[in-house]
């Protein structure tokens, strides 16, 4: 089962799509919304967050296998597709 972790900052209501998808979907979700695992303004501007996700934007996602997703959309669809169960 694929699994992954959702970074954004605290009461960001486009995460909270992404939540509720991988909620509704059963799907494993870790979140990284405060620090030390996510401070916003500085870890999404840390080389290492900026290689993974070039444009700096939160909700962010990446799954223990490396693949990476932002827009809040985008990570909702995933989160409920079969590809993340």
């Amino acid at each position: 089962m694929a699994a992954g972790t959702l970074y954004t900052y605290s009461e960001n209501w486009r995460a909270f799509k992404a939540q509720i998808a991988a909620q509704y979907s059963g799907a494993r979700l870790k979140l990284a919304s405060s620090p030390p695992a996510f401070t916003f303004g500085q870890t999404n501007r840390t080389p290492a967050f900026l290689n993974n996700f070039p444009l700096g934007k939160v909700p962010a996602y990446q799954g223990d296998d490396g693949f990476c997703l932002f827009e809040s959309n985008a990570i909702a669809h995933y989160c409920k597709s079969p590809a993340f169960k």
